[in-house]
C-alpha cells in the first residue's frame, strides 16, 4: 500500500508540474484562451524583409496580436499577402494602414497598425465585408533609405560624371589662375602689412572723397533749381501757347466738321432734285419728242404729195365721177 501511495504522489506532482510549466509558457507568451480573435491580411507591394511567422502585431506600441502565415499573392505574385489575427476589440477603421517597423538590431520586423480617424467606421463594421479584412501595408522606412539607396548612387555618379565634363583643362587652367592671383593678393599683403598711418591716409581719403561728392551733390542741386527756373520762365509760356494752338485748331475742325454737314445735306437736297427731274421731266420730253417726230413724219409724207401733185393743194384732190346708167 505504501508503495501504491507514493506513486500516486509522484503521479500529481508530474502533473501539477506539467500545468503550471504550461501556465507559465502561456503567461509569457502572453496568449489568451478566452480572447476572441479577428482575421487580418495585410497586402505589401513588393518584397518584405524580417517578417516571420509569429511575429509581434502592435497597435500604438501594445501587443493586439501575431503573423499566423505569410504567402504570395495569386494573382499577382509581386504581391506579399501576410495573415495576422488580433484581438476583437482593436479598433482596425476603413483607413487603417500596417507598417513594417525594425525590433532593434536583430534584423528582424514588427508589424505596425495605424488608425485613420476615430470618427471612420470599423473595418468589419462594413456592410458586405467578411473575414480576413484587407489592410494595405507599407515598407519600413528602413526599407525605403535601401530602395533608395540605389537612386541616390546614381544620381552622385550622374553628378560626378557631370562635374569631370566641366572641369576640363581649360576650367584646371582657369582655376590654377585664379589661386595664382589670390597668392599675388596674399603676398602683397604680407609685404604691405597694414599700419597706422595708411589707415589714417586711407581715413583722409575717404573724408576726401565725402567732401568731393558733397561739393558734387551740391552742384547736381543747383543745375536743378535752373532747369526748374528754365522751365517756369521759358518752357511754360510756350507749352501754354501750344495749347491755345491747340484749342483753336480744335475749335477750326469742329467748324469743319459742321461745314461738311451743311455740304452733305446740301448734296443730297440735289440729289432729291436731280430725281425729282428725271422722273417727270424726262418723261415729258420723251412724250414732246415722240409727238414732234410723228408731226415730221406727216410733214414728210405732205412734201412728198404736194411734189408729185402741185395742183393738189390748190384744187384738192380729184373726185372720181360715177356715171349712172340711163
Amino acid at each position: 500500500m505504501e508503495s501504491k501511495a507514493q506513486y500516486a504522489l509522484i503521479g500529481t506532482m508530474v502533473m501539477v508540474f506539467i500545468i503550471a510549466a504550461l501556465s507559465a509558457v502561456l503567461w509569457l507568451s502572453g496568449s489568451s484562451l478566452d480572447q476572441d480573435l479577428d482575421d487580418y491580411v495585410v497586402t505589401f507591394d513588393g518584397p518584405i524583409r524580417g517578417v516571420q511567422e509569429a511575429a509581434e502585431v502592435r497597435f500604438n506600441g501594445i501587443k493586439v496580436g501575431e503573423v499566423t502565415s505569410i504567402r504570395l499573392d495569386p494573382e499577382n505574385p509581386n504581391k506579399v499577402l501576410v495573415y495576422i489575427c488580433v484581438f476583437e476589440e482593436t479598433p482596425v477603421d476603413t483607413a487603417s494602414y500596417a507598417q513594417l517597423e525594425p525590433q532593434g538590431l536583430t534584423g528582424l520586423n514588427i508589424i505596425q497598425l495605424f488608425s485613420g480617424g476615430s470618427d471612420l467606421p470599423l473595418l468589419k463594421d462594413v456592410p458586405g465585408s467578411r473575414e480576413p479584412y484587407m489592410v494595405a501595408g507599407r515598407g519600413s522606412q528602413i526599407d525605403s533609405l535601401l530602395t533608395g539607396g540605389g537612386s541616390i548612387l546614381e544620381s552622385a555618379e550622374i553628378a560626378l560624371a557631370r562635374l569631370t565634363d566641366v572641369m576640363d583643362e581649360q576650367a584646371v587652367g582657369d582655376f590654377k589662375k585664379i589661386l595664382s592671383h589670390v597668392e599675388v593678393i596674399t603676398r602683397e599683403y604680407s609685404n604691405n602689412p597694414l599700419t597706422a598711418e595708411r589707415i589714417e591716409q586711407t581715413l583722409s581719403n575717404i573724408d576726401k572723397a565725402s567732401k568731393d561728392v558733397s561739393i558734387a551733390s551740391l552742384s547736381v542741386d543747383q543745375t536743378a533749381q535752373d532747369g526748374r527756373d528754365l522751365m517756369s520762365e521759358k518752357v511754360s509760356p510756350i507749352i501754354d501757347e501750344v495749347s491755345a494752338t491747340i484749342k483753336l485748331v480744335d475749335i477750326t475742325l469742329k467748324d469743319t466738321q459742321t461745314l461738311l454737314a451743311t455740304t452733305n445735306s446740301t448734296v443730297a437736297s440735289a440729289e432729291g432734285a436731280v430725281l425729282e427731274f428725271e422722273a417727270g421731266t424726262l418723261l415729258e420730253l420723251e412724250t414732246a419728242a415722240a409727238n414732234l417726230n410723228e408731226l415730221l413724219v406727216t410733214l414728210t409724207q405732205l412734201a412728198d404729195q404736194i411734189e408729185r401733185n402741185p395742183s393738189v393743194l390748190i384744187l384738192g384732190e380729184k373726185r372720181e365721177l360715177l356715171e349712172l346708167p340711163q
